[in-house]
């Protein structure tokens, strides 16, 4: 009896002991899921915070407790993705595929990074797995062929494309790959049964006929192309894509006459898009001579047939609008513009033409309005300010010249000429706006983007003597441009007037003289040479130099004067 108790009892002790050890596993495999279940439920709600950071550190710790838990490797490639850094991806989504060779997720995106950093031959085996777990997305299978042609293995792609056909039919989708595949390969033969193959599967479908026409071109077989696009003619009169393929045919040959037919009623068909109709269009605007009345006349026809379809087209006007400045009719152009600024104001090219034409009509206020109109449009474009700052000051808007000028400026970028004009105009203008500090800070700036600009020192020489300022510095700087251009009367007359206000007569009368040869017309140089002969004491030559300034014109307020009391004040 005793001993009959005793084993029961070691056999009570020996269950308890083992389950004891099996509750203990159970207990911590539990923990384990639960760490796991938290930190993968916190990783997914950092995530959905765009909180990446945060997200990977809980990924990782997933991962530390059970190295095989794939989908956190998923989702920590999907963040590595986002960084750019593609190869540690495709380590996590290869691992996680590796895990879960069912998921088609984890190999879509295993597919689509070896996609992205050109591992083609494995992006197609995995897109080839993709498609086994999914009979009925064909679209793997397209995928994979596109790969295997990238790898540099086409006829693995061919193999695919076939396959496909077999199982769907004759379609444009899987002949036009195979196509272009043979293409790559200067298979013409092969990619010409494809594409035959496929027209044949579908009589109706005209863009397929001329799809072998273009190929034959392209293999320089010209009179099967040709006989093709007649075919298709024959068939559908109002084909444009058969007419233009022509077009372009006799145009290559030279047949000027033939080429215009059918591009007449390649432009009356709406199968030809308005891209291809503008792109065949301006390589004859580029031909046209004024004189040669052929092929204006023949232009214009196109543009005539091309307003009837493409009135809506901003590119339409801009052709037309180049068409019109070539044969001088500006007028006509700037109407064209004005039609294409309407359709699409974003066009920078129309408002940079519009205001060309506004130059060449010398409309200074149209070409204020343009002006305007394209700064608010393009703020940052200085040229628009330059433009309509030497417009006001043609109409003599000095102050508003003044602060179109500053705002050039400060659009501006680094461009030595472009500064150049924008502070030459500024000077000019802050002068005549008696905003003197600017118009010396103005000339200033530009000797200093070129010391040498002749212009710039003869202007502010001359305003600085018309103020009696700084007449010494005045002077220098008149005397360089004299001393470099010998033969410039307004030169010279500048020159002479700063002697005359520096109070040098004799050497005053002698540079004004030389003025006076050189311009003889000019009533100011004339009035300025006779105001330096009284000043030297020739009254009687003095009133006859005034009278033939008056009578020249362009002479000062004070020239009556003058003449009736026979001096200078």
């Amino acid at each position: 009896m005793k001993r009959v108790l005793y084993i029961f009892v070691a056999f009570t002790c020996f269950s308890y002991n083992s389950f004891s050890q099996n509750s203990l596993e159970s207990i911590i495999a539990e923990q384990q899921k639960t760490k796991i279940d938290n930190a993968y439920y916190e990783a997914l709600k950092q995530l959905a915070l765009s909180n990446k950071e945060s997200a990977e550190t809980n990924l990782l710790r997933c991962l530390e407790i059970d190295p095989k838990h794939h989908a956190s490797m998923y989702l920590l490639g999907t963040i590595h993705q986002g960084k750019g850094d593609f190869r540690q991806a495709m380590i996590y989504y290869g691992n996680a595929a590796k895990l879960d060779p069912q998921n088609r997720w984890y190999l879509q995106s295993l597919a689509d990074m070896y996609k992205a950093i050109r591992l083609y031959e494995d992006a197609a085996k995995t897109f080839e797995l993709l498609y086994k777990l999914e009979p009925n997305q064909i679209n793997h299978e397209y995928n994979a062929a596109a790969m295997w042609d990238l790898g540099g293995k086409p006829s693995k792609a061919i193999k695919i494309y076939n396959r496909i056909e077999k199982k769907e039919g004759i379609n444009e989708k899987s002949s036009l790959s195979k196509e272009e595949v043979y293409i790559q390969q200067k298979d013409f033969k092969n990619a010409l049964k494809a594409l035959n193959k496929l027209s044949n599967a579908f009589p109706q479908e005209i863009r397929f006929k001329g799809m072998m026409a273009d190929l034959y071109l392209q293999n320089r077989e010209e009179e099967k192309a040709i006989k093709i696009y007649y075919q298709i003619v024959a068939t559908n009169p109002k084909s444009g894509l058969a007419h233009m393929a022509l077009s372009q045919y006799y145009n290559m040959k030279g047949l000027d006459d033939s080429a215009v037919y059918h591009l007449k009623l390649a432009f009356a068909s709406n199968d030809v898009n308005s891209k291809d109709k503008m792109e065949n269009l301006i390589p004859r605007l580029q031909r046209i001579r004024k004189s040669d009345s052929k092929t204006k006349e023949s232009f214009e026809e196109l543009l005539n047939i091309l307003k009837q379809t493409e009135s809506g087209e901003p590119n339409f006007f801009l052709i037309s609008a180049r068409y019109n400045q070539t044969i001088d009719r500006y007028e006509e152009a700037r109407n064209d513009l004005e039609k294409a600024i309407q359709l699409a104001p974003n066009l920078q090219n129309a408002h940079a033409e519009i205001i060309e034409m506004d130059i060449k009509l010398k409309d200074d206020k149209k070409l204020i309005e343009h002006a305007d109109r394209a700064i608010s449009y393009f703020p940052h474009v200085t040229g628009f300010y330059l433009y309509n700052a030497q417009a006001n000051y043609r109409l003599k808007n000095y102050t508003r010249v003044v602060t179109l000028c500053k705002q050039g400026i400060e659009t501006a970028p680094i461009d030595r000429s472009l500064n150049v004009l924008l502070y030459t105009t500024l000077g000019d203008a802050a002068y005549f706006a008696k905003q003197y500090n600017t118009s010396d800070s103005a000339f200033e700036q530009v000797l200093l983007f070129d010391v040498d600009n002749y212009y710039t020192l003869n202007n502010w020489s001359y305003f600085l003597a018309l103020r009696g300022e700084k007449l010494n510095k005045a002077e220098e700087m008149s005397k360089r441009t004299v001393e470099r251009f010998p033969d410039n009367a307004n030169y010279w007359d500048t020159y002479g007037y700063i002697l005359y206000k520096n109070k040098k007569y004799n050497e005053a009368e002698i540079n004004l003289k030389k003025a006076v040869n050189g311009n003889p017309e000019n009533g100011e140089v004339l009035e300025h040479y006779a105001d330096a002969l009284y000043k030297n004491g020739k009254p009687g030559e003095a009133l006859k130099y005034w009278k033939q300034a008056k009578e020249k014109g362009g002479c000062s307020e004070l020239i009556n004067q003058k003449i009736n009391t026979k001096k200078v004040e």
